[in-house]
């Protein structure tokens, strides 16, 4: 799967559980929201790397949002289950979350490396 459309559905599954946890909590509280403000930032670089010219820069972007989105979540995760624990939302939240970002990151990277041996083979 080309990461440009790895980009897209990461950035839509953590739009969704930001949607899920609102819907489920109730609270009106926008930490909630925490997944979507990293999502929407990643569907916008997955539509951008729809175009050929900024493919490259778009996805670099895009997986150094997400990496950035693990390193958060498990430091939130870390805090939360280390002090009061949280309540059981959030701590699934921030778990689907460290999750989502860290699969989008093996498959980003795991593409990328794939992509690289292709040009190497086709160079030689």
């Amino acid at each position: 799967m080309p990461v440009r459309t790895l980009t897209l559905v990461a950035g839509a599954l953590l739009v969704a559980l930001a949607a899920a946890a609102a819907a489920i909590s109730r609270s009106g509280s926008p930490t909630v929201w925490i997944p979507a403000f990293l999502g929407v930032p990643l569907l916008i670089c997955g539509l951008v790397a729809l175009k050929p010219a900024a493919r490259a820069a778009a996805v670099h972007i895009a997986l150094v949002l997400g990496l950035l989105g693990a390193v958060a979540s498990l430091w939130k995760l870390i805090d939360t289950v280390g002090s009061d624990g949280g309540t059981a939302l959030s701590t699934v939240s921030q778990l689907a979350m460290f999750v989502i970002c860290t699969m989008y990151l093996v498959l980003g990277i795991r593409s990328f490396a794939a992509a690289r041996r292709a040009r190497k083979r086709a160079a030689a």
